[in-house]
């Protein structure tokens, strides 16, 4: 209630024998004068002096009340032709408002629920996934020394076709390994929690490339980083996405003569975006769909080492910073991945 010139407290009011009542009943009230003479039960009224009263339901557009509008006065009301009217535009408009505020809650309320059930969810599917992958260690471990101890006792009596399946037997599982170092690297990206920094992204990278270049076997490629973009990331979560996109471009192109490899940066609409290119083998955009799925390999990598987590792992990694990753493709052409990341207003050096 909005009393003389502020908000009056909240009060509990019994409605019985009230002009509020024949309100909360659908009818409209529009008493220029005598107020608390026609509804002497209505205590408020005589207390408060009111003279002149006007009431309108607020109704919802779906027909549903929400609840009611009363101006009073101590002084009678001047009635024009235009009073009713313009109270009950008054009243529609406060009926508008609250149903886009209640609306508003319970998108919030709905939004809430949907986060606590998707990390419900997400916390349960984590959980199942390192519990199954510990869990398969161990049977793993025993194909893994079993096929070796075979190997090893019966070498001098099992003919070539034994052995190669003994060593399909134990490379299968030495393999199998590898996939839940994966899933357990991947689970815990989700896991982990994000501390970001203000960092030079080429620094960063020229870090990872060299790793990556200490261990590469292969013609040694032409690198290019050309960006000097200031980012707002967490170091640890970037270095693995650099890490992994920089080791396809290098895995990728090895059979190059002259591969090369590049990282650069450029402004667009929708903000700055990156991209890691590089001359390799490329793909067929139209199988691109599963680049980003876990477990998922284009059929021209076949004969190249990996898991299909990486490129997961980097999405995983780009979307936690609020960012997206695409990629463009020519098959014998190379490669382009192109993300976004949540970044400050720095200036930067392209």
């Amino acid at each position: 209630m909005w009393a003389g010139d502020r908000l009056a407290k909240n009060f509990e009011y019994d409605l019985e024998g009230t002009p509020c009542k024949d309100v909360v009943d659908l009818k409209k009230e529009l008493i220029p004068r005598d107020a608390s003479r026609l509804y002497p039960r209505d205590t408020l009224l005589a207390d408060m002096g009111v003279e002149s009263y006007f009431g309108a339901p607020l109704i919802a557009s779906s027909g549903k009340m929400l609840g009611l509008v009363s101006v009073m006065d101590t002084r009678p009301m001047e009635l024009t032709r235009w009073t009713a009217p313009m109270l009950g535009v008054f009243a529609t408009r406060i009926s508008v408002e609250l149903e886009r505020k209640f609306a508003t809650e319970r998108l919030q309320e709905l939004n809430q629920r949907l986060e606590e059930r998707v990390r419900q969810r997400t916390d349960d599917l984590e959980a199942f996934t390192y519990s199954v992958s510990h869990d398969l260690r161990a049977p793993l471990r025993s194909i893994k020394g079993f096929a070796l101890a075979l190997h090893e006792d019966l070498a001098g009596q099992l003919n070539d076709q034994a052995q190669d399946y003994l060593g399909r037997i134990h490379q299968g599982a030495v393999r199998m390994n590898e996939l839940i170092d994966d899933l357990l690297e991947l689970s815990r990206l989700t896991r982990t929690t994000m501390h970001t920094e203000r960092l030079l992204l080429d620094t960063l990278a020229q870090e990872v490339a060299e790793e990556l270049l200490n261990r590469h076997q292969g013609p040694a490629p032409e690198l290019h980083i050309a960006t000097r973009a200031t980012v707002l990331a967490d170091p640890g979560l970037l270095r693995i996405a650099l890490t992994n996109l920089l080791e396809n471009a290098l895995k990728y192109s090895r059979d190059r003569e002259s591969p090369r490899i590049e990282l650069n940066a450029s402004e667009h609409a929708d903000g700055r975006v990156f991209c890691v290119s590089d001359n390799g083998i490329g793909f067929d955009m139209a199988r691109a769909e599963k680049l980003f799925q876990p477990f998922q390999r284009l059929d021209n990598a076949r004969g190249y080492p990996g898991s299909g987590v990486g490129l997961a792992t980097v999405a995983r990694v780009i979307h936690r910073h609020g960012g997206r990753i695409w990629a463009d493709a020519t098959p014998g052409e190379g490669a382009r991945f192109y993300f976004t990341l949540g970044e400050p207003d720095d200036a930067w050096i392209p």
